[in-house]
Protein backbone atom coordinates (compact mmCIF):
# COMPACT_ATOMS: atom_id res chain seq x y z
CA UNK A 1 0.00 0.00 0.00
CA UNK A 2 1.35 3.47 -0.86
CA UNK A 3 1.01 5.60 1.62
CA UNK A 4 3.32 8.87 3.50
CA UNK A 5 4.97 6.24 5.84
CA UNK A 6 7.05 3.32 4.81
CA UNK A 7 8.57 2.14 7.91
CA UNK A 8 5.73 2.19 9.71
CA UNK A 9 3.50 0.11 7.76
CA UNK A 10 6.62 -2.60 7.06
CA UNK A 11 6.58 -2.68 10.43
CA UNK A 12 3.04 -3.46 11.24
CA UNK A 13 3.21 -6.01 8.18
CA UNK A 14 5.54 -7.83 9.49
CA UNK A 15 4.18 -8.17 13.31
CA UNK A 16 0.92 -8.64 12.28
CA UNK A 17 1.23 -12.68 11.28
CA UNK A 18 1.56 -13.33 15.17
CA UNK A 19 -1.19 -11.41 15.62
CA UNK A 20 -5.20 -12.27 16.19
CA UNK A 21 -6.40 -8.69 17.63
CA UNK A 22 -5.55 -5.17 16.73
CA UNK A 23 -6.47 -1.77 18.49
CA UNK A 24 -5.19 1.68 16.83
CA UNK A 25 -5.36 5.47 18.25
CA UNK A 26 -5.62 7.44 15.70
CA UNK A 27 -6.65 5.79 12.37
CA UNK A 28 -7.52 8.73 10.58
CA UNK A 29 -7.69 7.34 6.97
CA UNK A 30 -6.87 3.78 7.60
CA UNK A 31 -3.34 3.24 6.24
CA UNK A 32 -2.36 1.63 9.28
CA UNK A 33 -4.98 -0.69 9.79
CA UNK A 34 -5.00 -1.86 5.85
CA UNK A 35 -1.27 -2.83 6.67
CA UNK A 36 -1.77 -4.77 9.25
CA UNK A 37 -5.09 -6.54 7.27
CA UNK A 38 -2.33 -7.03 4.34
CA UNK A 39 0.14 -8.59 6.77
CA UNK A 40 -2.61 -10.48 8.22
CA UNK A 41 -6.09 -11.17 6.41
CA UNK A 42 -7.38 -13.25 9.46
CA UNK A 43 -7.37 -10.85 12.41
CA UNK A 44 -10.09 -11.70 14.60
CA UNK A 45 -11.16 -8.24 15.92
CA UNK A 46 -10.23 -4.64 15.61
CA UNK A 47 -10.87 -1.69 18.17
CA UNK A 48 -10.46 1.72 16.65
CA UNK A 49 -10.30 4.98 18.04
CA UNK A 50 -10.09 7.88 16.20
CA UNK A 51 -12.29 11.59 16.47
CA UNK A 52 -12.84 10.98 13.29
CA UNK A 53 -13.36 15.13 13.34
CA UNK A 54 -10.69 17.94 12.77
CA UNK A 55 -9.54 17.86 15.91
CA UNK A 56 -6.12 15.81 17.12
CA UNK A 57 -5.51 14.63 13.20
CA UNK A 58 -9.44 13.13 12.61
CA UNK A 59 -10.10 12.93 8.96
CA UNK A 60 -13.61 14.69 9.54
CA UNK A 61 -15.77 12.61 8.09
CA UNK A 62 -17.79 12.23 11.26
CA UNK A 63 -18.62 8.32 10.43
CA UNK A 64 -17.17 4.85 9.51
CA UNK A 65 -18.55 4.60 6.24
CA UNK A 66 -14.72 5.02 4.92
CA UNK A 67 -13.40 2.28 7.49
CA UNK A 68 -15.89 -0.26 6.71
CA UNK A 69 -15.66 -0.11 2.72
CA UNK A 70 -12.21 -0.28 3.48
CA UNK A 71 -12.89 -3.06 5.03
CA UNK A 72 -15.50 -4.83 2.84
CA UNK A 73 -12.64 -4.49 -0.39
CA UNK A 74 -10.22 -6.18 1.95
CA UNK A 75 -12.45 -9.35 2.75
CA UNK A 76 -12.45 -8.12 6.44
CA UNK A 77 -15.06 -10.77 8.01
CA UNK A 78 -13.81 -10.53 11.82
CA UNK A 79 -14.88 -7.89 14.19
CA UNK A 80 -15.08 -4.43 14.79
CA UNK A 81 -15.16 -2.07 17.57
CA UNK A 82 -15.29 1.86 17.37
CA UNK A 83 -14.48 3.97 19.57
CA UNK A 84 -15.11 7.86 18.57
CA UNK A 85 -13.77 9.67 21.27
CA UNK A 86 -10.68 11.24 22.03
CA UNK A 87 -8.23 8.44 23.74
CA UNK A 88 -8.62 10.11 26.88
CA UNK A 89 -12.11 9.55 26.95
CA UNK A 90 -11.71 5.74 26.47
CA UNK A 91 -12.24 3.07 28.69
CA UNK A 92 -10.52 1.58 31.99
CA UNK A 93 -11.89 -1.86 31.05
CA UNK A 94 -10.33 -2.66 27.52
CA UNK A 95 -9.99 -6.11 26.32
CA UNK A 96 -6.61 -7.08 25.47
CA UNK A 97 -4.64 -6.95 22.12
CA UNK A 98 -2.26 -8.64 20.21
CA UNK A 99 -0.95 -5.34 18.65
CA UNK A 100 -1.77 -1.56 19.48
CA UNK A 101 -1.04 1.08 17.20
CA UNK A 102 -0.27 4.48 18.79
CA UNK A 103 -1.04 7.55 16.51
CA UNK A 104 -2.87 10.37 18.24
CA UNK A 105 -2.23 13.33 19.73
CA UNK A 106 1.40 14.28 19.57
CA UNK A 107 1.85 15.94 22.40
CA UNK A 108 3.92 15.00 25.19
CA UNK A 109 0.57 14.39 27.81
CA UNK A 110 -1.39 12.36 25.49
CA UNK A 111 1.19 10.71 23.85
CA UNK A 112 2.64 9.17 27.46
CA UNK A 113 -1.47 9.00 28.54
CA UNK A 114 -1.87 6.57 25.77
CA UNK A 115 0.90 4.56 26.17
CA UNK A 116 0.08 3.95 29.84
CA UNK A 117 -3.35 3.49 28.87
CA UNK A 118 -2.35 0.44 26.41
CA UNK A 119 0.37 -1.11 27.34
CA UNK A 120 -1.23 -3.18 30.37
CA UNK A 121 -3.64 -4.43 27.48
CA UNK A 122 -1.03 -5.32 24.99
CA UNK A 123 0.04 -9.60 25.12
CA UNK A 124 2.71 -8.60 22.07
CA UNK A 125 3.26 -5.46 20.38
CA UNK A 126 2.67 -1.66 20.79
CA UNK A 127 4.11 0.30 17.96
CA UNK A 128 4.32 4.19 18.83
CA UNK A 129 4.50 6.42 15.81
CA UNK A 130 6.40 9.74 15.33
CA UNK A 131 8.69 9.70 17.74
CA UNK A 132 10.85 12.24 15.64
CA UNK A 133 8.25 14.48 17.33
CA UNK A 134 10.19 15.86 20.32
CA UNK A 135 6.98 15.17 22.89
CA UNK A 136 5.99 11.78 21.54
CA UNK A 137 10.06 10.93 22.18
CA UNK A 138 9.94 12.46 25.54
CA UNK A 139 6.50 10.98 26.25
CA UNK A 140 8.05 7.48 25.12
CA UNK A 141 11.91 7.85 27.05
CA UNK A 142 9.37 8.57 30.02
CA UNK A 143 7.07 5.77 29.93
CA UNK A 144 9.92 3.26 29.08
CA UNK A 145 11.79 4.32 32.52
CA UNK A 146 8.82 4.14 34.80
CA UNK A 147 7.68 0.38 33.18
CA UNK A 148 7.88 -2.12 36.42
CA UNK A 149 9.73 -4.71 33.85
CA UNK A 150 12.02 -4.54 31.31
CA UNK A 151 10.35 -4.83 27.30
CA UNK A 152 12.31 -4.96 24.50
CA UNK A 153 12.47 -1.84 22.47
CA UNK A 154 13.14 -1.47 18.37
CA UNK A 155 13.43 1.69 16.75
CA UNK A 156 13.36 2.17 13.30
CA UNK A 157 14.01 5.67 11.53
CA UNK A 158 12.33 6.87 8.24
CA UNK A 159 9.51 8.89 7.84
CA UNK A 160 8.96 10.07 11.36
CA UNK A 161 10.34 7.45 13.20
CA UNK A 162 8.80 4.45 14.77
CA UNK A 163 9.43 2.51 18.02
CA UNK A 164 7.91 -1.01 19.06
CA UNK A 165 7.46 -1.87 22.44
CA UNK A 166 7.32 -6.11 22.69
CA UNK A 167 7.16 -7.82 25.92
Amino acid sequence: MIAPDAISYDVLRALAPECSSYFCIGVQEGHCLANVLIGNPKIESLTLCDTWGPVHGGTDRGDHAHIDSMLTNMGYRGEVTYFDCDSKRLPLGLPTFDLAYIDGDHSYDYALHDMNLVWPHVTKHMVVHDIAFTDVARALRHFLKALPVAAAVTTYTGGTHTAVVSR
